[in-house]
């Protein structure tokens, strides 16, 4: 008897959802691929740099990186070109990383205490991310992962977007 209930619901859920087009599940893949930075850094200059972070909150380490890195990045795959710059020391830091013109990072953003300045993060999903890099010499590591994306992501299917990043959403600006 539920079942007679639920198949009209379910039905007009499918319809809301292919109605939206193709952006709507476009912005799904977007979220997914913001889930995680990782890859292999290079440069053509040697390097130094380890960083680690946790949910904006602390972090450790320094890197003024600039080069390019092989993986997923930004919501790209492939070679592309990586900054990685991040200062810290435990409650007070920055953090400023990009990969391939992405604008997720493309700002500084204080942690720690160092929010206190209002430089902190621009949306809560970007809050909760939990950096790790480490580049010697010519060659590194990246391994991003961002706890707050996979909220976005399963937030995403509803159509809230605490992350702020889907298209269509948001009009076109002429």
């Amino acid at each position: 008897m539920h079942s007679r209930k639920l198949g009209p619901v379910l039905a007009v859920l499918v319809v809301a959802v292919l109605m939206s087009g193709c952006a709507y599940m476009r912005d799904r893949g977007n979220d997914l691929m913001d889930v995680m930075d990782i890859g292999v850094t290079v440069s053509p200059e040697p390097k130094i740099g380890a960083y680690v972070g946790f949910q904006s909150l602390v972090g450790l380490g320094y890197s003024n990186f600039e080069g390019q890195m092989l993986g997923l990045g930004g919501g790209n795959a492939g070679l592309m070109d990586a900054r990685y710059h991040a200062g810290a020391l435990v409650l007070v830091g920055y953090e400023n990383w990009q990969f391939a013109g992405s604008p997720a990072r493309d700002t500084d953003t204080d942690i720690g205490l160092s929010m206190l300045n209002g430089g902190g993060p621009d949306n809560i999903a970007r809050f909760f991310t939990c950096p790790k890099f480490i580049h010697l010499g010519w060659v590194g590591l990246v391994v991003n992962c961002s706890p707050g994306q996979v909220v976005d992501l399963l937030l995403g299917f509803t159509t809230l977007d605490i992350g702020q990043d889907d298209g269509h959403l948001r009009p076109k600006r002429r």
